[in-house]
């Protein structure tokens, strides 16, 4: 006979497929409006790192969103949340709500979803004084390339 642990400190399973990362408290209501909309659930789960939002089962699935600060760098910045948040829920997709960055106004809409073909970690450039300017020496940089499912779901214009 095998004794079992009590109910209460049994913990559901945690972890997703893919994480949507918000920078703004308005980015993060509008998710969890759109989420009731679509009738999908938008439930904290609090964790040590902070909060995850559960959305549930989307397409092949779990999806969790979560707020990162504004900005790349530090503990809470974009990419360390990433890289952090990645590892804990074991998520092999990850996308960023809000932080496009569009270039023409005639083709991209607010609203339109933006796909890149690479991400280029730009804080790994170098910068350097010259004659008291600053020159930017990017041979660190490398490409990490996007997914290929993910590009032929949205092909690039």
């Amino acid at each position: 006979m095998s004794a079992e642990p009590p109910a209460e400190s049994i913990s559901p399973p945690f972890g997703c497929k893919t994480l949507l990362f918000v920078a703004t408290p308005d980015e993060l209501d509008e998710l969890g409006a759109a989420a009731k909309d679509l009738g999908l659930p938008f439930d904290a789960i609090e964790r040590d790192s902070g909060t995850y939002f559960n959305l549930g089962q989307v397409g092949t699935g779990t999806v969790y969103a979560r707020q990162t600060s504004m900005g790349a760098l530090g503990f809470e910045g974009s990419a360390a949340r990433a890289i952090y948040c990645s590892y804990e829920t074991s998520a092999s997709r990850i996308v960023y709500v809000g932080m496009a960055f569009g270039i023409d106004r005639e083709l991209q809409k607010h609203g339109d979803v933006l796909v890149s073909s690479s991400l280029l970690p730009y804080d790994l450039r170098d910068v350097r004084s010259d004659a008291g300017l600053p020159k930017y020496d990017y041979g660190r940089v490398h490409a990490f390339p996007a997914a290929e499912g993910l590009l032929l779901r949205h092909p690039l214009i």
